[in-house]
């Protein structure tokens, strides 16, 4: 266990956290009964892309594929992914991306599984109830996040992206506490804050806890970052990472009140003490960082945020968000086709991993041609099986848990045909199952849900590497010729893919 402030660990396994004995011992029960009211209500938070991201860690056994496959089952998020990773923010080399497998590669794992789980968490809270106060708080965090992120910068700190999530999710407890209560706590917590003064006293007076307490609690459910915890227990405020936390959010308390008032003068100073610049550059970067928090709350696809921001530029035309539109099998689609053949073009050149390149094709497969699911199984010769590797689409943990064909010179099914006998791709529909027996038929349609699928093989300088499947089991829509070419295409280019780099790789040692 990997030690963290306050009694708090999280778990390389899991990659979530837990609150110590202790600390549960004297968690107030009115903050018990709250997580179980977020836990239990239908918060809508709490929903599998969640869970399963919050399980995804940089420890051992985790991977990008993983990652990528859990983005991929919510059309929603993966739109948003790939905005982001086009967008000048996180792209200063203005390379395409059109995978989410090449998007955590270039973006790096940490932050997209950050910035996945930021993106699912704000979109549930800003569909809840209280909306005009969550806006406000949510444009106040963003504004904080963006300063943060920029003093960060300045003082060449290397996790950016940590700080920007970990102050944008800072005071998550207090947003999604507005997103549930109901109108009297609403009332009684509103009549404390005026007459108390005090936020903190306010909030223990009325709930019995105070709400970076539920913070806590509900960071601990979505395993979000121990930047976090650290920045809520407020123990190291020397830490250089806390001191831009904390100074991004005296920026985003100060400067809405006006560029050039006392307070805001004031802040300028302290900002540039810390980052020895004058106060004229001080006031200049915080403008800008403004203007980047905006830009970023736009690309989050909250407009009405945006324009909460002092730095809200209304001159900056916002980009059209159709991502509600999105359905949940994707289509045919040849412009994301042709964008991810072009980028496998120009990845194939640099040598890349091997593994990602499986992950692209079939990604391409799944958004590209339109199936609702993706697998790619690798070939076991020793134990004369295709088990499944990488998996995309609808139920895809379970087909990757249940996937696993025997093949072999005496096998007789159509994974085995393909791999050793036709070399090609096939077309299975239910009237091609005569030829193979009863048993085998069954017990692959047990395995598929299906008889209605395609499969095509991985062929690497004559031996079989693996194959390729694809199906629309889910929807229940029609195979046809035009989807099958499509698919044959993009596994082709596996084969050769994999052939011209391991070709090149061989001619490199010998030489």
């Amino acid at each position: 266990m990997v030690s963290l402030t306050d009694g708090v660990a999280r778990s390389k396994t899991t990659g979530t956290f837990n609150f110590s004995t202790e600390q549960d011992q004297h968690m107030p029960e009115q903050l018990t009964e709250w997580i179980k009211k977020f836990t239990e209500c239908d918060f809508p938070v709490f929903k599998s892309t969640v869970n399963e991201i919050s399980k995804v860690t940089s420890t051992d056994g985790a991977s990008a594929s993983v990652l990528a496959s859990i983005i991929l089952r919510d059309p929603s998020l993966t739109a948003r992914i790939l905005k982001f990773s086009n967008s000048s923010y996180y792209n200063q080399a203005h390379s395409q991306t059109s995978t989410i497998s090449r998007a955590v590669v270039l973006m790096g794992f940490e932050a997209v599984r950050e910035l996945s789980l930021s993106l699912t968490v704000i979109e549930s809270i800003l569909t809840s109830q209280n909306r005009e106060i969550v806006t406000e708080l949510m444009a106040k965090a963003f504004h904080a996040a963006s300063q943060a992120r920029a003093i960060a910068f300045e003082k060449g700190e290397s996790r950016l992206e940590e700080i920007f999530i970990a102050t944008l999710m800072h005071n998550i407890g207090e947003m999604a506490f507005w997103c549930m209560a109901d109108e009297k706590d609403v009332k009684d917590l509103k009549k404390a804050l005026v007459d108390e003064g005090n936020a903190e006293e306010a909030q223990e007076k009325v709930l019995g806890f105070k709400l970076t307490d539920l913070s806590r609690a509900l960071i601990e459910q979505w395993g979000l970052s121990p930047l976090l915890f650290e920045a809520l227990s407020k123990d190291d405020m020397s830490s250089p990472l806390m001191q831009c936390i904390t100074l991004g959010e005296e920026i985003a308390e100060t400067v809405p009140s006006g560029w050039d008032t006392a307070a805001s003068k004031e802040v300028y100073k302290k900002m540039a003490a810390k980052l020895e610049i004058s106060a004229k550059k001080s006031k200049n970067l915080v403008k800008q960082s403004a203007q980047k928090a905006a830009e970023v709350a736009t690309l989050y696809g909250i407009p009405t945020i945006a324009k909460l921001i002092p730095g809200f530029d209304a001159s900056v035309e916002e980009e059209d968000d159709n991502l509600a539109e999105i359905v949940e099998f994707p289509e045919p689609d040849p412009l994301i086709q042709l964008k991810i053949l072009r980028e496998l073009s120009h990845l194939v050149k640099t040598n890349p991993d091997l593994n990602l390149i499986l992950e692209i094709l079939l990604e391409g497969i799944h958004r590209g041609v339109g199936m609702d699911r993706a697998l790619f199984a690798l070939y076991v010769p020793l134990r004369s099986q295709v088990r499944a590797k990488y998996v995309v689409g609808c139920n895809a943990q379970e087909l990757h848990d249940t996937f696993s064909v025997g093949v072999g010179d005496v096998t007789s099914n159509p994974f085995s045909e393909v791999l050793f006998e036709t070399g090609t791709s096939m077309w299975l529909n239910y009237s091609s199952w005569q030829q193979y027996s009863k048993s085998v038929a069954n017990k692959i349609s047990d395995m598929l849900g299906t008889r209605n699928f395609f499969l095509s093989p991985v062929i690497v300088n004559t031996r079989p590497i693996g194959l390729f499947y694809a199906d629309r089991f889910s929807s229940k829509r029609p195979l046809d010729k035009t989807l099958f070419e499509s698919f044959d295409h993009f596994a082709h280019q596996a084969s050769v893919s994999i052939e011209l780099i391991s070709n090149r790789m061989a001619n490199s040692k010998s030489s």
